[in-house]
């Protein structure tokens, strides 16, 4: 199993270069072998043929997630599971504009999801083909809940990612720091030994601008000793589109080879949520998303 969530982790962590290493490979491997029934073989071996078209890469990763949950739970029976499932805020954050629930005038480009191509609705078929089998378990109350939902959003947003985050760091002279995490999408943490240090590398980062049409290419978030970093730039980049920064005149030619296309955004976040369940909650129409915790812990302690 830890094999497996490093596995997960690393697949969708570089993502966006579009990189399995073998050793990931294999784990997943292993884990469609160990902890997935065999009548489900034949839907990743459909959908693995399919890995090239938009979001199925993101179906094949939900699917392994519950069907390894169900196993799991059907083996040791706790009183209590929790599964997370990530893939469809994913679908709609990126491919909403193709989904024949989107009734706006926003369209993708056809390199980027061929028309006629919902991959909304498959995401949503494998949610159905999941609830359907945990409605069929005796004696189970389950709860469903989201954080938020997205809405359509209104322009065309282009996500890009650093390649390489320590290169990149040290070519645009960014001073004595410890460590950078790469986060998911566009995002990563700079980490430092004392404020000053991420005060300088703040100015640094938040001076580059695009050189063509002098929109800005980092939201820069200092937490003290550490930086949470965005690459927000929003538009189509060309081969030969440059950055420079404000502060110390650089000018770093060819940006394009130093960053990956990650997707368009399609859809963004509305702080609305959403809980449903196969048993009567007692809730009022609307709840704040932090009582939720005491609402599943009052329903598991009252199971026992």
């Amino acid at each position: 199993m830890k094999a497996l969530y490093q596995a997960v982790h690393q697949s969708v962590n570089d993502n966006a270069k579009e990189k399995l290493n073998i050793k990931s490979m294999i784990s997943l491997g292993l884990g469609l072998l160990l902890y997935v029934p065999i009548s489900r073989w034949f839907h990743y071996v459909k959908t693995i043929f399919k890995a090239k078209n938009p979001g199925a890469k993101a179906v094949i990763l939900d699917s392994l997630l519950a069907d390894v949950h169900l196993t799991l739970w059907k083996k040791y029976k706790p009183d209590f599971s929790n599964l997370f499932l990530n893939s469809g805020a994913h679908i709609q954050h990126h491919y909403l504009f193709n989904s024949k629930a989107y009734q706006g005038d926003l369209k993708n480009p056809k390199w980027y999801c061929p028309d006629g191509y919902d991959p909304l609705i498959q995401i949503l078929s494998e949610y159905d083909y999941q609830l359907g089998k945990l409605l069929k378990l005796n004696n189970v109350k389950l709860i469903i809940a989201t954080g938020l939902h997205q809405q359509p959003h209104k322009h065309l947003t282009f996500y890009w990612r650093l390649k390489e985050h320590v290169k990149f760091a040290d070519m645009i002279g960014i001073k004595n720091f410890t460590e950078i995490l790469p986060r998911m999408s566009r995002d990563f943490l700079v980490k430092f030994n004392n404020e000053k240090d991420a005060v300088n590398a703040e100015n640094l980062l938040n001076s580059f601008y695009a050189s063509n049409d002098n929109i800005k290419i980092f939201e820069v978030d200092n937490r003290g000793t550490s930086l949470f970093v965005e690459l927000v730039y929003p538009n189509d980049i060309e081969n030969n589109d440059s950055i420079y920064s404000k502060e110390s005149n650089l000018k770093l030619e060819k940006f394009k080879t130093y960053i990956a296309f990650v997707a368009i955004k399609n859809g963004e976040h509305n702080g609305i949520g959403y809980v449903t369940s196969n048993f009567d909650l007692n809730l009022e129409n609307r709840i704040k998303l932090t009582s939720l915790k005491s609402i599943v812990k009052k329903v598991a302690l009252n199971n026992n």
